[in-house]
């Protein structure tokens, strides 16, 4: 890469990896013989950027990644749904074709015996009751000894 000149040459990628290598021999200057850190607040202060700026291109690149998958992804459930549409005859999976039965139909009546509907008391009323503690006792009380319970 030596031969390469800012910015004309570089692609995004080489500058992307030219400024970590950048940031990390600048955090190299910034550590003694021993390895350890610099004590002088305003060295620290440039270290700290370095690295929180190391972090956010690597989380970018993570969620490039994670981007590029989930495209993949709804790519192919695309392919696959165009696949379902044309697997069909007509080329149309709504087409209803005489005499199929669709699932979801409704039933005919006339086919089905239905037992008479018993009504109860109430038991169709639309709305919001108002009913305190007492009054719904009482209720509840008349209806289980009406029931015989």
């Amino acid at each position: 890469m030596g031969s390469k000149t800012l910015p004309e040459e570089f692609t995004d990628d080489d500058l992307l990896d030219y400024t970590q290598r950048m940031r990390i021999e600048i955090l190299d200057t910034l550590r003694d013989e021993n390895g350890k850190m610099t004590t002088d607040p305003g060295q620290q202060s440039i270290a700290l950027h370095a690295l929180a700026d190391m972090d956010r291109q690597s989380l970018s690149k993570k969620k490039i990644q994670s981007s590029e998958i989930s495209s993949e992804a709804d790519r192919q459930v695309a392919l696959i749904i165009a696949r379902m549409g044309t697997s069909t005859d007509s080329g149309d999976p709504f087409k209803v074709v005489e005499g199929e039965t669709i699932r979801g139909e409704e039933p005919n009546p006339d086919e089905i015996v239905l037992p008479e509907a018993k009504l109860v008391h109430d038991e169709t009323n639309v709305g919001i009751q108002s009913m305190n503690y007492r009054d719904f006792v009482n209720e509840y009380e008349s209806k289980n000894s009406v029931d015989g319970k």
